[in-house]
């Protein structure tokens, strides 16, 4: 199935939460989806009926399942699903010469990585 996303790619202003990865054969990010509510510790329930309303439910404890839908150029070989953290606040002075604090890096932790098969 092919589907157009379009607008998703790998920003400099990288925001703390969940984020669905493209990466190539050297584990470079080709390209970065937002996840908001995935581990949300609920979910939404739609109902079989229509008119009935749709509900949330607690997940706590539970697998959590969602979909994503991701640009895949031809260059990704894997899809990873990772936390990305502020940064941690940096301690010390700035070294001689330098005026102002370099800004700390986010932490990104990689939650789980999948190969991408080859469509047949």
């Amino acid at each position: 199935m092919d589907v157009t996303v379009t607008r998703f790619d790998v920003q400099a202003d990288v925001r703390p939460g969940h984020y669905v990865e493209i990466r190539d054969a050297a584990g470079m990010t080709l390209s970065r989806v937002p996840v908001r509510s995935a581990f949300s510790g609920s979910r939404e329930v739609f109902p079989e009926d229509h008119s009935d309303p749709i509900t949330r439910v607690d997940t706590s404890g539970q697998s959590e399942v969602f979909t994503v839908v991701v640009p895949a150029p031809a260059a990704s070989v894997s899809i990873a699903v990772v936390r990305i953290a502020p940064p941690a606040p940096t301690a010390g002075e700035p070294g001689a010469g330098v005026t102002s604090p370099v800004p700390a890096e986010p932490e990104v932790t990689e939650l789980a990585t999948f190969p991408i098969e080859p469509a047949k």
